[in-house]
């Protein structure tokens, strides 16, 4: 009868372990198809078992084998304590039972044993061992050594820079034969406290160590991590930069040795990570050290990642002095847990021979068992519940929209050839597959796809998440996990749909979702406000894997919890990393990767029902930045506009999402969908996003592009977005659209220094470029001024604040700031599209005195007419004239040649990209204005003559007489004395018998007898009739 009743409980239960009746503990069964090894199992007990446990019950598994336990807590919440291992897919179940003879007794070889001294204390189990010292002296620390793979002591741990003890008490508060522990309180002179514990468990060669502190931020616990017999040669790691994961053995050399921290950060040094091991060429063991759940060592501040007053450093550094290697803890105010260990080295050593590096040793193991994933805590996550479990697909399609798929879908035999006997399904292309398969439904290709399903998730889940293989902790650049991951889930998602997958086979898959849902919403794996988190972008990836999980399994108990964490977050990024005007916090780029998570994410949950964000206002806004930005039609992308090459932009990227956007507003917004499909045909219908995790929509992107929304042109006027940079834009649509690109404002992530820098078309030809994507560039390589200081010795560099914009009909007028140097540029244009333009830069410096200025062209050369000029011989049929003032400014020119990821003339590669400095010295003394005329070859220059220093120039050409003035406090008159200005920026452009204007504020002109006054701040255009 006990057995039946065991039985139907493990038929009954949903969860991985099951608490039943007094006689009846619980069960265990391994949900992952993975082994577990000597895990520690609490159990809560009830009033009943607990006195029966003390009435001299006895512990035994399903096999009558004797268990050894420990009751923690007996006076407050009783809990049992054991061991146990599992093998993939076991069930273990234990019993409360009386004493009886004959039974066997599970053995340990290592037994945990307390040791007390009149001095000290010692735990030890045979394989580790720690002293802490009972009244410590001067500047000892009472957690005082460990042994060392020699069997000898560490030298005696010091308290460095800490106020005096002022007194110190162990407790001993577990005596086994499970686990031992000694808790230490210590009170220092000034009121700082420092609890901490330590704890030897049977069979496992590790001390963990748990500590709460409250300290003045100062002072260390330098631990010492050599010892007589023991002096470490090698330390083994991963790498915690570069090549990520790969293991390593650093021959230990004078100098920081090791960064340890909880939460990799993997863009700092090579020798950085949560764990590191040090060895000898002949000791058995190697010494451990390992940084265990990052949440024990950060408490939370705000969202914005702004940490709590007075945390100390989540760190510690090992630094190798003389040979001599000691392990650094920041003393200070917080907590931390961590572990001392002995491993086994051959085991960890010797797959430094093997093939595949990124693997995580079997010495990782132990940090996995105590940190990330302890079996007792995933045991209680609901990795088997009761749902919808047949209603699939759910992502981008649901069952009844998949049926109309079907009967639209073309039958393609050969398709469904290629993906079962010719080509493997991979990664960057599961739409045909899934295409073929929703049209034919074949069998074969059906088995193919799950199988490909089942694989990748073995990867993507169990792999690089709960073993670690590939990346050296869960959290770990996110961003490249998605290059897999996101196939996968969104392959998942057709796959839960086959007729032909098993109950068994659906279960398997059903469980590994569930734990990547835990898993990615946990704060151990990105958080923050705790500080644990990366770019920006990266944070929109996390968020989106919290989406994905709800999504796919609406159903789980937690679901609607994961989908919160995630669309929380999602709809503050939108609101807060994009500004009134739709600019984004980073650059296009980045941009486009945190686009893409959010617009699937916000599909996906509105196709499930966690609320519809698709239609945020702000999202219309950030799309219209993006197009709005783009360049005229450029021939080295086929013809086709695309995304400025500013900041961390590759050269030449375009986006398709525009056309996605299309069909997802093409009802609520018919002609803003209209728009987003002309800028999709604009950017030659490309993907998503360049060189970048974009899978969002991976499988699914023809589908979402399928809405036959027609195609109606933007307008694409000049406009300052208020935190990203100013466009000046003239003739867009015509085959002689010009435009200027001015990096500026505060939303500044992912640039290089380049805030004032400046792009150049003219007359439908790029002139002036960035280098565009190739690492964080230093100023020299952008169109700005460079002086001494533009680079800060730490933080980020400045930028520029736009102080004043206007456009009109026949002029733009943008001033800016950035530190002591002033940009003013003004853009002459005529809204004829055969008319003529100019771009007038004015550039002063206040402080410091003196910078190399600079302006990279693009073309075939540069030619130096006279003094003070240059010409741009252009590739493309328009040359540039350049006019500088002083006049006699001597030019010079410096080519550079930068190979970076880029679309260009056909390929999508590395490639190199050269252009040419035109460089003259800029003074606080002599500001610089430089006259820009992009011209057809055949068209001759203009003759232009400055005035009232630079900030004025008189330009004759074939189309007759302009002036061009920018903002002034006295009169200024053009040489010629037919014109002259006061207050704002003027434009007049003499056509004829006609004359236009346009006066950008309050100011006045004169111009061939013709008297315009402006008393307020608007700007005025007119056109008048001469004589």
């Amino acid at each position: 009868m006990t057995h039946l009743i065991f039985r139907l409980c493990l038929l009954l239960c949903p969860l991985s372990s099951i608490v039943a009746s007094a006689e009846d503990l619980c069960i265990l069964r391994e949900p992952l198809g993975q082994s577990w090894h000597n895990e520690l199992i609490t159990v809560p007990l009830s009033p009943a078992q607990l006195l029966a446990l003390q009435n001299q019950q006895v512990l035994v598994d399903q096999n009558n084998r004797l268990i050894p336990f420990q009751i923690i807590s007996p006076d407050k919440s009783p809990q049992l304590a054991f061991q146990t291992s599992l093998q993939p897919g076991e069930t273990i179940s234990y019993r409360i039972m009386p004493k009886a003879a004959g039974r066997q007794t599970v053995s340990t070889t290592a037994a945990p044993r307390i040791t007390e001294q009149a001095d000290r204390i010692i735990l030890d189990n045979t394989l580790v061992a720690v002293t802490l010292l009972k009244a410590p002296r001067d500047t000892q620390s009472p957690l005082a050594a460990f042994r060392t793979p020699s069997g000898q002591w560490t030298e005696n741990a010091q308290l460095q820079g800490t106020p005096a003890i002022l007194s110190s008490r162990l407790t001993i508060t577990e005596t086994g034969p499970v686990f031992v522990e000694v808790r230490c309180d210590v009170e220092f002179t000034g009121g700082g406290r420092w609890n901490f514990s330590c704890r030897v468990s049977a069979d496992e060669p590790v001390v963990l160590i748990n500590e709460q502190q409250h300290l003045i931020p100062d002072g260390v616990l330098q631990l010492p991590l050599s010892a007589p017999g023991f002096q470490p040669t090698h330390l083994l790691h991963r790498h915690g930069k570069g090549d990520l994961g790969r293991l390593d053995s650093w021959p230990i050399a004078d100098g920081q040795a090791f960064l340890l921290e909880p939460w990799l950060r993997w863009w700092m040094n090579e020798r950085q990570g949560n764990w590191f091991a040090l060895h000898t060429a002949d000791a058995e063991r190697m010494l451990m050290i390992a940084a265990l759940r990052p949440t024990a060592w950060r408490q939370p501040g705000s969202q914005q990642g702004d940490s709590q007053p007075l945390q100390m450093p989540a760190q510690a550094t090992a630094i190798a002095r003389n040979g001599r290697l000691t392990l650094d803890f920041p003393m200070g105010t917080g907590q931390r847990r961590w572990l001392a260990g002995l491993p086994l080295r051959q085991p960890s050593v010797d797959q430094l021979a093997a093939k595949d590096l990124k693997q995580a040793p079997p010495c990782q193991q132990l940090l996995i068992r105590h940190g990330d994933f302890p079996f007792d805590e995933v045991r209680q996550w609901v990795l088997n519940w009761d749902g919808d479990h047949s209603n699939y697909p759910r992502l981008f399609l649901n069952k009844a929209s998949l049926q109309e798929l079907r009967s639209a879908l073309p039958q393609q035999p050969e398709e469904v050839r290629r993906w079962t006997s010719q080509q493997p399904i991979d990664k960057y292309n599961i739409e045909a597959p899934l295409r073929a398969w929703f049209s034919s439904e074949d069998p074969a290709l059906e088995a193919a796809l799950i199988a490909r399903c089942e694989e990748w998730l073995e990867t993507v889940i169990i792999n690089e998440l709960l073993l670690q293989h590939g990346r050296p902790t869960p959290g770990t650049a996110p961003h490249s996990q998605s290059v897999l991951l996101l196939p996968a889930l969104n392959l998942t998602d057709a796959v839960l749909s086959a007729p032909g997958l098993s109950p068994e086979r659906r279960q398997r898959i059903l469980t590994r979702l569930a734990f990547f849902g835990y898993v990615v919403n946990r704060d151990d794996y990105w958080s923050v406000a705790r500080g644990y988190a990366a770019n920006p972008n990266m944070t929109t990836t996390v968020s989106l894997y919290r989406t994905l999980a709800a999504s796919l399994i609406p159903s789980h108990p937690v679901a609607r919890t994961w989908a919160d964490n995630g669309l929380q977050e999602l709809r503050r990024q939108l609101q807060q990393w994009s500004d009134q005007d739709g600019g984004w916090l980073e650059a296009p780029h980045y941009a486009m990767v945190s686009l893409d998570h959010m617009v699937g994410a916000f599909l996906m949950a509105r196709n499930n029902g966690f609320g519809n964000s698709i239609d945020d206002p702000q999202l219309k806004k950030v799309f219209t930045w993006l197009a709005q930005i783009s360049t005229p039609p450029d021939r080295r992308t086929d013809g086709f506009r695309h995304y400025p090459n500013i900041g961390h932009t590759y050269h030449g990227e375009g986006t398709g999402m525009f056309g996605i956007m299309a069909g997802l507003w093409r009802e609520s917004d018919p002609s803003f969908a209209a728009s987003m499909q002309w800028m999709f045909e604009q950017h030659g219908k490309q993907p998503i996003g360049l060189f970048g995790p974009f899978a969002t929509f991976s499988g699914y992107t023809r589908l979402l592009l399928s809405h036959n929304v027609p195609a109606v042109p933007m307008a694409l006027p000049s406009r300052w977005f208020q935190n990203t940079g100013v466009v000046l834009r003239s003739h867009a649509g015509t085959e002689r659209e010009s435009c200027l690109t001015l990096i500026a404002g505060s939303n500044h992530e992912h640039y290089d220094n380049d805030s004032g820098s400046i792009t150049v078309w003219g007359l439908g030809k790029i002139l002036a470029d960035d280098f565009g994507y190739v690492g964080a560039q230093p100023a020299r390589f952008h169109s700005l001024p460079e002086w001494p200081g533009i680079q800060p010795e730490s933080g980020a560099p400045g930028v520029m604040q736009i102080k004043q914009f206007r456009t009109g009909t026949r002029l733009d007028y943008v001033y800016g700031t950035r530190a002591g140097w002033q940009r003013e540029i003004a853009f002459l244009k005529d809204p004829d599209p055969s008319g003529e333009v100019a771009f007038l830069l004015h550039d002063r410096l206040e402080q410091p005195p003196a910078a190399v200025w600079r302006l990279w062209l693009t073309g075939d050369r540069v030619e130096f007419p006279s003094m003070g000029r240059a010409t741009l011989i252009g590739s493309d049929g328009i040359d540039l004239e350049i006019f500088c003032w002083p006049a006699k400014t001597a030019l010079t020119t410096a080519a550079a040649t930068v190979e970076g990821m880029a679309r260009r003339n056909g390929r999508e590669e590395r490639q190199p990209t050269t252009q040419t400095a035109l460089e003259t010295a800029l003074s606080s003394q002599s500001p610089i204005s430089v006259l820009l005329w992009p011209r057809r070859k055949q068209d001759p220059a203009p003759r232009i003559a400055w005035f009232s220093n630079g900030r004025g120039v008189e330009i004759q050409s074939d189309a007759g007489t302009s002036y061009l003035s920018l903002p002034a406090t006295e009169l200024q008159s053009s040489p010629d004395q037919q014109f002259s200005s006061f207050g704002a920026a003027v434009a007049v452009q003499l056509r004829g018998t006609m004359l236009h204007s346009t006066l950008t504020g309050r100011g006045l002109f004169k111009a061939r007898g013709h008297t315009e006054s402006n008393e307020g701040d608007s700007l005025i255009d007119t056109s008048v009739s001469i004589p």
